[in-house]
């Protein structure tokens, strides 16, 4: 009997190895949001006299809860949210004093209503509910702009902290998996075993996925942070070395296994680029084109190996 996929794949990524990947995956996020989420209580407690700024400390977790690169849009729409989600619990809290069923469907409904004038994504529909039900359980304040502050506050920590504090280096992001496929088609090119040659080249190969997926995101990053737009010159000149790295790890599947006919020295060039990428002047680029030409030819269709 075959196991059904869904429980087949629940399993696997039950595994202990599976699940501490997972936890130190989460991990910089989770602590960038336990800080993050005290420092915005404390200031807004401390600094400001609020009494239970449950806002700050939420708006901070929201902000940095986002994906890398992703953090300043969910900022605004946090903020819109809350706006609107405050101001409609006030109204609610003003006609209905007491929550209860029928005041909970008001407040929701109308806040998300409300929400959608302003802002249609997700994170701000709702972010207005929970602010509108927010209003209604907690205890009273003097004015509504006390809630909005509060996020306010939660939203700048935020923002600092992934703007400037917590934003990763996109050259760094790049940098690790191209120099982990490079190093994989390095050691396919040197293998005297075949069937090593071909494993290595495999693996070069399925590491391109995670190298574009760190492509994509150390530009999200250059687009929408600080950091990242002062990284962006460096980070556009690694790009422009691993224009032709799928071609590489393509043509290394194909003739590093045999070898024969090959130019002497595509390993070390491939070491060399790998130790050059990003750096002023292309060097890792003509590298890499210099490798590939020698896998596919001179005039870049598959070169024939003998026998």
């Amino acid at each position: 009997m075959r196991t059904p996929p869904l429980l087949r794949d629940t399993v696997r990524a039950g595994r202990p190895c599976t699940v501490a990947q997972r936890v130190a995956g989460a991990l910089p996020t989770v602590l960038q949001c336990g800080l993050a989420s005290a420092v915005a209580w404390w200031v807004a407690e401390a600094l400001l006299g609020h009494a239970q700024p449950v806002f700050a400390a939420t708006s901070a977790v929201v902000c940095l809860a986002a994906g890398t690169g992703g953090r300043a849009r969910q900022a605004v729409d946090l903020l819109a949210g809350v706006l609107v989600g405050v101001l409609v619990g006030q109204v609610v809290r003003v006609v209905q004093a007491e929550p209860g069923t029928l005041t909970t469907l008001v407040a929701v409904t109308a806040a998300l209503l409300a929400a959608s004038l302003l802002d249609t994504r997700t994170l701000a529909l709702i972010q207005a509910g929970a602010s509108a039900l927010f209003v209604l359980t907690l205890p009273p304040v003097e004015t509504p702009f006390v809630r909005f502050l509060d996020a306010a506050v939660g939203g700048a920590l935020g923002l600092l902290a992934s703007q400037v504090l917590f934003t990763p280096d996109p050259v760094r992001l790049v940098r690790g998996p191209a120099r982990a496929v490079l190093a994989d088609v390095a050691a396919a090119l040197r293998a005297a075993d075949p069937d090593h040659a071909r494993e290595h080249a495999r693996q070069a190969v399925a590491g391109l996925g995670d190298l574009a997926t760190a492509r994509s995101t150390a530009w999200a990053v250059a687009a929408r942070t600080v950091r990242g737009r002062l990284r962006a010159d460096r980070l556009a000149c690694l790009d422009r070395d691993l224009t032709d790295i799928d071609v590489l790890g393509a043509a290394a599947l194909l003739h590093a296994p045999g070898r024969r006919g090959l130019p002497p020295g595509l390993a070390d060039d491939v070491a060399a680029a790998a130790d050059a990428l990003g750096e002023p002047g292309g060097r890792a680029g003509e590298l890499l084109r210099r490798v590939v030409a020698g896998l596919t030819g001179p005039d870049g269709s598959a070169r024939r190996i003998p026998g």
